[in-house]
Protein backbone atom coordinates (compact mmCIF):
# COMPACT_ATOMS: atom_id res chain seq x y z
CA UNK A 1 0.00 0.00 0.00
CA UNK A 2 1.06 3.28 -1.13
CA UNK A 3 1.43 6.17 1.59
CA UNK A 4 -1.03 9.30 1.09
CA UNK A 5 1.74 11.17 -0.14
CA UNK A 6 2.71 8.64 -3.13
CA UNK A 7 -1.09 8.28 -4.23
CA UNK A 8 -1.41 11.59 -4.39
CA UNK A 9 1.56 12.14 -6.77
CA UNK A 10 1.13 9.05 -8.75
CA UNK A 11 -2.55 10.80 -9.53
CA UNK A 12 -1.57 13.94 -9.99
CA UNK A 13 1.84 12.32 -12.21
CA UNK A 14 -1.17 10.54 -14.32
CA UNK A 15 -3.84 13.70 -15.14
CA UNK A 16 -0.46 15.81 -15.94
CA UNK A 17 0.48 13.03 -18.27
CA UNK A 18 -2.21 14.19 -20.55
CA UNK A 19 -2.32 15.27 -24.26
CA UNK A 20 -1.44 19.10 -23.49
CA UNK A 21 -4.05 19.97 -25.81
CA UNK A 22 -6.75 18.54 -23.61
CA UNK A 23 -8.40 20.90 -20.95
CA UNK A 24 -10.97 20.20 -18.45
CA UNK A 25 -14.20 21.64 -19.28
CA UNK A 26 -17.01 23.50 -16.94
CA UNK A 27 -20.24 24.54 -18.44
CA UNK A 28 -22.37 27.00 -17.50
CA UNK A 29 -25.77 26.83 -19.61
CA UNK A 30 -28.65 28.86 -20.39
CA UNK A 31 -27.78 31.77 -18.24
CA UNK A 32 -30.46 34.29 -18.15
CA UNK A 33 -30.27 37.83 -18.30
CA UNK A 34 -32.09 41.46 -19.39
CA UNK A 35 -29.75 43.42 -21.44
CA UNK A 36 -29.87 46.32 -23.83
CA UNK A 37 -28.14 45.42 -26.71
CA UNK A 38 -28.96 46.24 -30.16
CA UNK A 39 -28.99 48.18 -33.11
CA UNK A 40 -32.35 49.60 -33.25
CA UNK A 41 -32.99 52.24 -30.87
CA UNK A 42 -35.78 50.09 -29.55
CA UNK A 43 -33.69 47.55 -28.12
CA UNK A 44 -31.65 50.10 -25.91
CA UNK A 45 -35.01 51.56 -24.48
CA UNK A 46 -37.18 48.16 -23.60
CA UNK A 47 -34.32 45.47 -23.39
CA UNK A 48 -34.99 41.88 -23.78
CA UNK A 49 -33.63 38.51 -22.76
CA UNK A 50 -30.20 37.09 -23.78
CA UNK A 51 -29.10 33.49 -22.85
CA UNK A 52 -25.52 32.99 -22.25
CA UNK A 53 -23.67 29.72 -22.58
CA UNK A 54 -20.06 28.92 -21.62
CA UNK A 55 -17.71 26.51 -21.71
CA UNK A 56 -14.67 27.39 -19.58
CA UNK A 57 -11.19 25.45 -20.42
CA UNK A 58 -8.80 24.61 -17.81
CA UNK A 59 -6.06 22.18 -15.82
CA UNK A 60 -8.46 21.26 -12.80
CA UNK A 61 -6.12 18.61 -11.90
CA UNK A 62 -5.69 20.67 -8.59
CA UNK A 63 -9.13 20.96 -7.50
CA UNK A 64 -9.54 17.23 -7.72
CA UNK A 65 -6.77 16.75 -5.74
CA UNK A 66 -7.56 19.33 -3.13
CA UNK A 67 -11.16 19.40 -3.08
CA UNK A 68 -10.85 23.24 -2.76
CA UNK A 69 -12.58 26.15 -4.47
CA UNK A 70 -9.57 28.09 -4.54
CA UNK A 71 -7.75 25.97 -6.71
CA UNK A 72 -10.80 26.05 -9.68
CA UNK A 73 -12.58 28.57 -11.32
CA UNK A 74 -15.83 30.20 -9.36
CA UNK A 75 -18.78 29.41 -10.97
CA UNK A 76 -20.85 31.77 -8.76
CA UNK A 77 -18.23 34.40 -9.33
CA UNK A 78 -18.05 34.02 -13.17
CA UNK A 79 -22.13 34.06 -13.25
CA UNK A 80 -22.07 38.07 -10.94
CA UNK A 81 -19.49 38.94 -13.96
CA UNK A 82 -21.66 37.76 -16.97
CA UNK A 83 -24.62 38.93 -15.34
CA UNK A 84 -22.79 42.27 -14.49
CA UNK A 85 -21.96 42.80 -17.85
CA UNK A 86 -24.46 42.05 -20.21
CA UNK A 87 -27.03 43.74 -17.33
CA UNK A 88 -25.24 47.12 -16.69
CA UNK A 89 -22.94 47.52 -20.60
CA UNK A 90 -24.51 48.28 -23.69
CA UNK A 91 -23.59 46.97 -27.12
CA UNK A 92 -24.74 46.70 -30.44
CA UNK A 93 -23.62 43.73 -31.51
CA UNK A 94 -23.73 40.05 -29.49
CA UNK A 95 -20.39 39.62 -31.04
CA UNK A 96 -18.67 42.81 -29.20
CA UNK A 97 -21.05 41.77 -25.90
CA UNK A 98 -19.29 38.14 -26.03
CA UNK A 99 -15.48 40.16 -26.68
CA UNK A 100 -16.43 41.98 -23.10
CA UNK A 101 -17.31 38.85 -21.36
CA UNK A 102 -14.04 37.01 -23.24
CA UNK A 103 -12.05 39.38 -22.04
CA UNK A 104 -13.15 40.13 -18.20
CA UNK A 105 -13.25 36.32 -18.07
CA UNK A 106 -9.44 36.08 -19.22
CA UNK A 107 -8.47 39.21 -17.31
CA UNK A 108 -9.83 38.19 -13.68
CA UNK A 109 -9.10 33.81 -13.97
CA UNK A 110 -5.63 33.05 -15.14
CA UNK A 111 -6.62 29.48 -14.77
CA UNK A 112 -9.26 29.53 -18.00
CA UNK A 113 -7.31 28.58 -20.82
CA UNK A 114 -10.19 29.16 -23.41
CA UNK A 115 -13.46 30.17 -23.29
CA UNK A 116 -15.98 29.33 -26.01
CA UNK A 117 -19.42 31.52 -25.59
CA UNK A 118 -22.85 31.46 -27.36
CA UNK A 119 -25.23 34.29 -26.51
CA UNK A 120 -28.81 33.60 -27.76
CA UNK A 121 -31.35 36.30 -28.39
CA UNK A 122 -34.67 35.02 -28.60
CA UNK A 123 -36.44 38.20 -28.87
CA UNK A 124 -34.48 39.89 -31.42
CA UNK A 125 -36.31 42.18 -33.66
CA UNK A 126 -36.97 39.70 -36.77
CA UNK A 127 -40.32 39.69 -38.83
CA UNK A 128 -40.77 36.12 -38.24
CA UNK A 129 -41.11 33.07 -36.58
CA UNK A 130 -37.93 31.62 -35.19
CA UNK A 131 -36.78 30.40 -31.63
CA UNK A 132 -33.46 32.17 -30.95
CA UNK A 133 -30.36 34.18 -32.80
CA UNK A 134 -27.43 33.76 -31.52
CA UNK A 135 -23.37 33.75 -32.43
CA UNK A 136 -20.65 31.30 -30.73
CA UNK A 137 -17.32 32.35 -30.38
CA UNK A 138 -14.51 30.64 -29.04
CA UNK A 139 -10.87 32.13 -27.93
CA UNK A 140 -7.87 30.80 -26.14
CA UNK A 141 -5.25 32.76 -24.38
Amino acid sequence: MLPPACIVFYFTKILRGRDSEQMDLIHLKDLSFKGYHGVFPEEAGKGQCFIVNLTLEADLSAAIISDDVDQTVNYAEVFSMVRDIVEKQRCHLLEALSGKIIAALFSHFPAIMGIRIRIDKPEAPIDGDFDSVGIEIHRTR
